[in-house]
């Protein structure tokens, strides 16, 4: 009797340590997950301000442009060709503005999509903390996501 209990409590040891390893196993994994996530939002971040920058360049041509249109037309017919050009800048300007934001609203589509399954998976694996922050901070990009809104309802 003794030498049996003795093995099934080797046997309760061997399982334990087992767990035990899959355990730090797995939040390994999760830690490096959670700093490939901030370097990627890292980078958005970087490209988000490289974007801003790029925008307020276009929009002081904008205010440039229109400056230059309100001179022309006062001027005589020569202001004409002036106006033209002027109007060019405009519509490029307005153009690359609207560029820009189609840029910024896909890339924020993106980061939202790689927090949404961030924040599932740390649903799955049962750490609803991480993935309410997760989903906290992709609320950030897109406060009317219907499937963020969900998952945080569903998480408190």
């Amino acid at each position: 009797m003794s030498i049996q209990k003795g093995e099934n409590d080797h046997g309760r040891f061997a399982l334990k340590r087992r767990w035990l390893m899959i355990t730090r196993l797995l939040n390994g994994i999760f830690l490096l997950l959670l700093v490939i996530l901030l370097w990627l939002y890292a980078g958005s971040e970087k490209a988000k301000k490289e974007t801003a920058a790029k925008l307020a360049v276009a929009e002081e041509k904008i205010r440039v442009a229109e400056e230059r249109i309100k001179t022309t037309i006062q001027n005589d017919s020569l202001a004409r060709l002036e106006r033209q050009t002027a109007q060019t800048a405009l519509e490029e300007a307005l153009q690359r503005i609207a560029t820009l934001e189609a840029e910024k609203a896909e890339r924020n589509r993106i980061e939202v999509e790689k927090f949404l399954a961030s924040a599932k998976r740390m649903m799955r694996v049962g750490d609803r903390e991480m993935a309410h922050q997760i989903l906290l901070e992709a609320q950030k990009l897109d406060k009317t996501n219907a499937e963020i809104i969900a998952l945080l309802k569903e998480i408190e």
